[in-house]
Order: C-alpha cells, then sequence, then structure tokens
C-alpha cells in the first residue's frame, strides 16, 4: 500500500457520494428522518465551531446551550 496520503479532495468527493443517498432519503422521507438529519448537522456544526473558537473550559457548558436552543426551534 502506498505511503503517500489521500488528497482532500478524493475524501470530500467519497463523503459526498456516501451522504447523498442518506440525505436524499431524509428529505423525501421527511419527518422523524429530516429531524435526526438536521438534528446530527447541527451537532456536527456545533462540535465543529467550538473546536475553531476554542472556547475553553466552559465547552459542555457551550454544547448543552447550543442544544437547548435547537430545541426550542422544534
Amino acid at each position: 500500500m502506498s505511503d503517500k496520503p489521500k488528497s482532500s479532495l478524493y475524501l470530500r468527493v467519497v463523503s459526498a457520494a456516501v451522504l447523498l443517498p442518506v440525505v436524499l432519503f431524509c428529505l423525501i422521507s421527511g419527518g422523524i428522518p429530516f429531524i435526526t438529519m438536521v438534528a446530527i448537522a447541527f451537532a456536527v456544526s456545533l462540535y465543529e465551531w467550538v473546536r475553531m473558537a476554542r472556547l475553553g473550559k466552559q465547552v459542555v457548558r457551550d454544547i448543552l446551550f447550543g442544544i437547548v436552543y435547537i430545541v426550542l426551534c422544534f
């Protein structure tokens, strides 16, 4: 096997090919699958934002507040 790391573009194309059917299924189905997909996307986005912002020791509190905000939207 090659020691050369995979390119970023290759990983993005593969992840898009894997996620496309899942997202289409959730969009077409609606209801619980759609809400679950949105909640997972929110959680991943929140996690990435917390990592980028490096909020320090209050990460758990900030994540919990984010979850409360999204629950209040529904």
